[in-house]
């Protein structure tokens, strides 16, 4: 990916539009630098999704992304969600790897194309097996909140690597 597609999709993953998502920003407890972000959300009743996962170069190793993806996985869990999925670009193989030690792996399907760089992705998927079924959203119980209602975003401080 060139550095300015990086830059367009850091971009795009910072903007203040976050919709339904809810957003979580890492980062740097010395200097305050964004260390990484997370963007997840509900894409149907009892199926969640992480729109984005990035992590600063500097910071890539030092369970930025790590502490990232839990934290939007036990957001999830809280909402219900039974499963979630994730779009990854093809040839980034670390980000595969990276996603398949914490459990996501990809489906049967071949590889799509992202619709705005072009791009071969694969689509990941993770089952939560201990979510309690999905009930008909009421808009008062833990759980209820749909895809339409807007998001959260929250911050926590990250230790950088040396």
């Amino acid at each position: 990916m060139t550095e300015e597609r990086a830059r367009a999709l850091w971009e795009r993953a910072l903007s203040t539009q976050y919709g339904a998502e809810d957003v979580t920003v890492a980062t740097d407890a010395g200097t305050g630098a964004i260390a990484g972000v997370v963007r997840y959300g509900l894409e149907d009743p009892g199926h969640g999704i992480i729109s984005s996962l990035y992590v600063d170069p500097a910071s890539q190793g030092c369970g930025v992304g790590s502490r990232l993806l839990r934290g939007a996985e036990s957001a999830l869990t809280e909402e219900d969600v039974e499963s979630a999925s994730l779009w990854v670009f093809a040839d980034n193989a670390a980000s595969i790897a990276f996603y398949a030690t914490h459990g996501w792996l990809p489906g049967s399907e071949p590889p799509a194309r992202d619709r705005e760089f072009g791009e071969p992705v694969y689509r990941l998927s993770k089952s939560f097996p201990d979510a309690r079924p999905t009930p008909p959203p009421s808009g008062s119980e833990p759980g209820s909140r749909t895809a339409d209602q807007p998001g959260a975003a929250t911050a926590f401080a990250a230790g950088i690597c040396p």
